[in-house]
């Protein structure tokens, strides 16, 4: 069995003495084994060399080995939607459970700062795993499609096929430097706490709950990338959202919102879309080829009603867009006049 490593002193053992024996198991892959008659005992007699019949019968060994588990939810990011500029602070939450036998240690890290380190190499678990799997071993070898490297024909020679023999293999237990890991992470306009800690495999403690504000400034989108490592996980090549920083794994988290400043639709097209739009007022008449038009002079920056007769009523119907339709306007003011509340994506006909 590769998994067990056995130290004992083989000298002799004197009348009335007894000796300690050292097993140790180390697996690099998750397996199960149950009652296995693999380790085994054999007694000489000091001075012939003889074995002690009959010989003692084999110890059973039984092991589990896995890597540690955990689910996060949501489980591929946090979108706060549009939040108005300057307005009060938005905040949601995602959890980690783990879902695994072991406790285990976790941490949130901001893949930016971590990209801006020159001793840190940010790599996607997908452009890793053609390397991992589909380059050579560390002796020079060529890696099958299986994963394994093949012998050439007649040769006896057994290869060394521990984790240390291939220098693609990740070392799961590698931890993120010390001055990552801290209790609040800040990532552009989001601020994410906690950012640290230990989860146990069963009770309350086996959940975090994890708060993300977001403070929206300006007029614009915001994606940022959060990544989030957690210690003894299984390496996934071919995961796009697993990355490879330097020694240690993170998975990429994604926190998305959009910051909005409220406002209307200035095209002046859409605004007088049933009247006349020109440069002067002389155009206009002389692409419509009459006098009685309604008419938006752009120069002059006038709506001209052109001939009325006195004492009769003149209406037209002006369109106000909300340009940023992810918000109701609170108050419209058209010329120095209040005119009125407009929803979120119905645009407003104005009746001038």
């Amino acid at each position: 069995m590769d998994l067990l490593r056995i130290e004992a002193d083989k000298s002799n053992i004197e009348p009335g003495e007894s000796r300690p024996v050292k097993v140790t198991c180390c697996s690099h892959k998750s397996c199960a084994v149950k009652n296995a008659p693999d380790l085994h005992l054999r007694v000489y007699e000091a001075k012939s060399m003889e074995r002690v019949e009959p010989a003692m019968d084999p110890i059973k060994i039984s092991v589990t080995a896995s890597y540690n588990m955990f689910t996060i939810t949501p489980p591929r990011g946090l979108n706060f939607g549009p939040v108005r500029s300057g307005a009060e602070k938005r905040t949601r939450q995602f959890e980690i459970r783990n879902d695994g036998v072991f406790g285990f240690d976790w941490c949130l890290l901001d893949l930016a700062a971590l990209s801006n380190d020159p001793d840190i190499n940010i790599q996607s678990m997908t452009q890793y795993g053609l390397t991992a799997n589909r380059g050579h071993n560390a002796d020079g070898s060529p890696i099958s499609a299986s994963g394994k490297s093949p012998r050439s024909p007649g040769s006896g020679r057994k290869k060394d096929k521990s984790p240390k023999a291939n220098k693609n293999v990740l070392d799961v237990r590698a931890r993120p430097p010390e001055k990552y890991v801290t209790n609040k992470v800040q990532i552009g306009p989001f601020t994410v706490e906690p950012a640290s800690g230990t989860l146990e495999p069963e009770g309350e403690k086996s959940t975090a709950k994890i708060t993300v504000t977001f403070e929206a400034v300006g007029d614009k989108d915001e994606d940022w990338k959060l990544g989030l490592w957690v210690d003894g996980i299984e390496p996934q090549y071919g995961n796009a959202d697993l990355l490879k920083c330097g020694d240690f794994m993170a998975l990429m988290y994604l926190l998305t919102g959009q910051s909005c400043i409220p406002g209307i639709d200035t095209n002046m097209q859409w605004v007088f879309e049933e009247q006349f739009v020109a440069r002067n007022l002389e155009d206009a008449i002389a692409t419509a080829g009459r006098v009685d038009i309604r008419c938006y002079c752009e120069d002059d920056r006038v709506f001209a009603y052109g001939p009325c007769l006195l004492g009769q009523k003149q209406t037209e119907r002006l369109r106000v867009t909300n340009s940023r339709g992810w918000f109701g306007l609170d108050r419209l003011s058209f010329w120095g006049t209040l005119i009125i509340k407009f929803g979120i994506k119905t645009p407003l006909i104005l009746t001038v």
